[in-house]
């Protein structure tokens, strides 16, 4: 898995003309490897155990649990993924009035750079909300809200 993800990433760089280093591919091929296939295989071998009654199997099943969340921030840090905090400014302002009219407590509102991949979205949480950073350069005014 991990070897054919370095070959679809680095095919992805070149169709898409992305600026990756080795590096950066090795990067988000081992991460994306470790935070699914990896915990799948071990949650795997910790079901075969626990089945066999072998108390083993919890310790691989934490073990999977761990690996799952250290791979996905991993993999979000190797995708240059990092909410950043913002407190004022326009985003902040308008993320605010519309939780006020929708009746939705908004504890924190972030922007994430778009990351290597390069795509404009925004992200949604039960008390957070974060938008890339170039989100506003596609929809201007009411399209925002």
């Amino acid at each position: 898995m991990l070897i054919a993800r370095v070959v679809l990433y680095r095919a992805d760089a070149r169709v898409f003309g992305k600026r990756w280093t080795r590096w950066n591919i090795f990067q988000l091929a081992f991460w994306r490897t470790a935070s699914s296939t990896a915990c799948l295989l071990i949650a795997a071998v910790a079901m075969d155990d626990i089945y066999n009654r072998n108390i083993v199997g919890f310790t691989w099943m934490v073990v999977a649990g761990i690996l799952a969340l250290l791979g996905r921030m991993r993999l979000l840090a190797a995708e240059g993924l990092k909410p950043r905090p913002v407190k004022s400014g326009e985003l902040y302002k308008r993320s605010t009035v519309m939780a006020k009219k929708m009746g939705v407590r908004l504890r924190r509102v972030c922007v994430v750079p778009f990351g290597r991949g390069h795509l404009s979205n925004a992200y949604g949480g039960l008390t957070q909300i974060a938008v890339t950073d170039d989100y506003g350069h596609w929809l201007h005014g009411s399209q925002l809200c």
